[in-house]
């Protein structure tokens, strides 16, 4: 004989049913919420554009290294078309088609050239979304390459 009323059993055996169709719920909502997420994010904003500025630094960081290691002049290469940066050393590319705007500035012929001997062509990539403009510049002399916010958005 039961004692209390939470401890008799209900007819047909249902017990606990609410809790399972809560928890397949939630993991359904949890499903849709992940799958959705990549294409609710936008593109182009404040972080996004820090990424690239910094794919790009590293990518003339590799064929700044690239060129003294190797003892030879290392290009990389600006592709206006996609817009994609190039690697020299390795091949690799950065993808700076997402909502930013590129602007090259510096570069002979699309190309910035890192020699062995530590000096380098120079120059400047400008990357901007509406809000932030932020500059990945090669220095001539000793081809230190620096990411500093531009002073304004295009």
């Amino acid at each position: 004989m039961p004692t209390s009323p939470t401890t008799e059993r209900r007819p047909g055996g249902d017990a606990g049913f609410t809790l399972i169709e809560a928890t397949l719920a939630l993991a359904l909502i949890a499903l849709i919420a992940a799958l959705a997420l990549p294409f609710v994010r936008p593109a182009g904003g404040t972080a996004d554009l820090r990424a690239r500025a910094y794919q790009v630094a590293a990518l003339l960081r590799t064929d700044r290294a690239a060129a003294q290691r190797a003892g030879r002049t290392v290009e990389t290469a600006f592709d206006p078309r996609g817009p994609v940066l190039r690697s020299g050393a390795t091949g690799e590319t950065v993808d700076l088609s997402r909502g930013i705007a590129v602007r090259v500035t510096g570069w002979t012929g699309g190309r910035v050239a890192f020699h062995p001997d530590g000096r380098s062509s120079g120059g400047a990539v400008a990357l901007a979304t509406r809000a932030t403009r932020i500059d990945v510049a090669v220095d001539g002399f000793t081809s230190a390459v620096t990411i500093r916010p531009g002073a304004d958005a295009p």
